[in-house]
């Protein structure tokens, strides 16, 4: 059997780009708006993805920040404002769990 040290970040690539799509799907968006999209509702997007890839997938900030195009602490703020809204947002939560079970993350 041959090793492939890349069959992991591969496997992580399919995952990234499944996500990505799902969160498309659901919201509707197009792929360049929500890469660089400003209002709200793509940022809760965004950053959702963006925690599930922290959370879920245990991605590091700066390799999440490099399939946004973002900084390491602009992660880390996306990230830490949505646990802040997943706590008052019963909503968010449920459509964020959904996520990760449709996903099977």
């Amino acid at each position: 059997m041959n090793y492939n040290p890349f069959a992991e970040l591969e496997t992580r690539d399919e995952t990234i780009n499944r996500l990505t799509d799902h969160f498309l799907h659901l919201t509707g968006l197009e792929r360049a708006e929500f890469f660089t999209g400003r209002t709200e509702p793509v940022f809760r997007a965004r950053a959702s993805m963006m925690w599930i890839m922290r959370k879920k997938l245990d991605m590091p900030f700066t390799a999440i920040g490099n399939v946004f195009g973002k900084d390491h602490t602009t992660i880390i703020s996306a990230c830490h404002r949505i646990d802040m809204l997943r706590g008052q947002s019963p909503r968010l939560r449920t459509i964020i769990n959904e996520i990760i079970e449709k996903q099977g993350l």
